[in-house]
């Protein structure tokens, strides 16, 4: 495996196990290995000019959980998590790893459909794209519309961040559809969504402690993100005529 695919699948494997075993001295140590590679990505590759993404996932998370510092921690191991999935998915795609290392690799020489350019606009569709999912999303997870652009446009892998997001943004609005909900209970079923795109077991998801949603309402989430996902990555795959 490339060394870089290595340092950037450590910091989640680390805050992982610290999370489920309740060992805050390994979750810690996992969000150190994830500065780290954030770092590598932002400064030394050069990579990400600025990490919009990392910091909404974040952002999100401190909202989400609690206490907002440990949320800050499991918004970062999230966010190197799904990097790290997008990476093996680029390398099983194109045959060959995306440019992660501090050495300067021709845009030339990557074809990956899940990029975006970063020297490209966005195009309508996917503006559109992002509108929607801002919209589903708002009430619990507030952003302007041009810290979404920014954040998407400055990102290297736009379209399979944006993916995640619309799993999440899909699962949330359906689950919340026809619901007479507090913004309290909106708030856990987002974090519930946010568990799931995590990759976490059903049973994982399920012995999480939520103070306004019931066992039920986190299966019928669970079910949804999953179903969901597989509907919208199927639509992708026609999108691109994979």
């Amino acid at each position: 495996m490339n060394p870089a695919l290595i340092v950037t699948v450590a910091g989640p494997i680390l805050g992982a196990s610290g999370w489920f075993t309740q060992t805050m001295w390994l979750f810690w140590l996992g969000v150190v290995a994830c500065v780290i590679t954030l770092f590598f990505n932002v400064l030394a590759s050069g990579v990400m000019k600025l990490p919009v993404l990392p910091v909404l996932f974040m952002a999100a998370s401190a909202i989400l959980l609690s206490p907002w510092y440990v949320g800050l921690g499991a918004g970062l191991i999230a966010w190197t998590a799904l990097e790290f999935v997008g990476d093996i998915v680029g390398l099983c795609k194109v045959g060959r790893p995306l440019a992660r290392t501090p050495l300067s690799v021709s845009t030339a020489t990557r074809d990956s459909s899940l990029d975006v350019p970063m020297s490209s606009c966005l195009t309508a569709d996917f503006v559109s794209r992002v509108k929607t999912v801002k919209s589903l999303v708002d009430e619990v997870f507030p952003k302007s519309i041009e810290d979404w652009l920014e954040g998407f446009e400055l990102d290297r892998s736009a379209e399979r961040e944006l993916l995640v997001w619309e799993c999440m943004a899909y699962t949330y609005a359906a689950f919340i559809e026809g619901r007479d909900l507090s913004l309290e209970q909106k708030k856990e079923a987002l974090n519930v969504v946010l568990n799931c795109s995590l990759g976490r077991s059903e049973a994982a998801v399920l012995s999480q402690s939520h103070k306004h949603l019931g066992p039920t309402d986190t299966k019928e989430i669970f079910d949804r993100y999953f179903s969901t996902a597989e509907s919208i990555y199927a639509l992708q795959q026609h999108r691109t005529g994979g």
